[in-house]
């Protein structure tokens, strides 16, 4: 059903939703833990428009991504 050439584009697609819910899990899960869910939630809401709007450090791994904001959250949480 898809085409050869749309392989790569499909499985990174995928790559990425995966890690999205990973991360979202993870900092829900995060908030829950401490108690402070909705602060998490404001605060990387900020966080995500902030670095969409002024840029900011990219991980070049998923996994690398997830611990720094993990670490993040539970730095500020």
């Amino acid at each position: 059903i898809i085409a050869k050439e749309d392989v790569e584009l499909y499985a990174y697609s995928y790559e990425v939703a995966i890690a999205s819910l990973i991360a979202f899990v993870g900092v829900v899960s995060i908030g829950l833990i401490t108690g402070v869910l909705g602060s998490v939630l404001i605060f990387v809401m900020t966080f995500l428009l902030l670095r969409g709007t002024i840029g900011g450090y990219h991980a070049d791994k998923h996994w690398r991504c997830m611990v720094l904001t993990f670490g993040m959250v539970l730095l500020f949480a």
